[in-house]
């Protein structure tokens, strides 16, 4: 199966293509998901991205995650690809970007249960080493 992600949901709500998915109405979100599934690719959205330092901006990993969990569960997604690129944060080698991410996911994961939704991590070096089991 493969995956097509909306970019980008950020701290501040959607944007771009995860914008456009969220403004349509219940109906056609669903008849697209349906087709996009029907052809073997589940629709997931990319969370952060290279504008967004979510530890260095103090953001709470926990009330993130709930609030983009939900913003998946309630635009009908399959899933959400994190693209955690808080450089400043990794950089700082102080362990609070681990830590940030470690929390934020396990929430998500908790909201959002594994085998009805993916979660996966973009392939940056931190989140590959960290995160290779969720």
């Amino acid at each position: 199966m493969r995956h097509s992600a909306l970019s980008f949901l950020l701290s501040t709500g959607p944007a771009d293509q995860a914008e456009a998915w969220g403004q349509l109405d219940s109906g056609t979100r669903q008849k697209l998901k349906q087709q996009y599934n029907e052809a073997g690719i589940k629709v997931i959205v990319s969370a952060f991205g290279e504008t967004e330092q979510p530890t260095t901006s103090n953001v709470d990993p926990t009330t993130m995650a709930h609030t983009m969990a939900q913003w998946v569960i309630s635009n009908d997604l399959d899933g959400i690809d994190v693209d955690y690129e808080d450089f400043d944060a990794i950089n700082a080698a102080n362990g609070q970007a681990e830590q940030w991410l470690t929390t934020f996911t396990e929430t998500l994961r908790q909201t959002l249960p594994k085998g009805k939704y993916i979660l996966t991590h973009a392939r940056k070096s931190l989140c590959v080493r960290a995160f290779s089991l969720f």
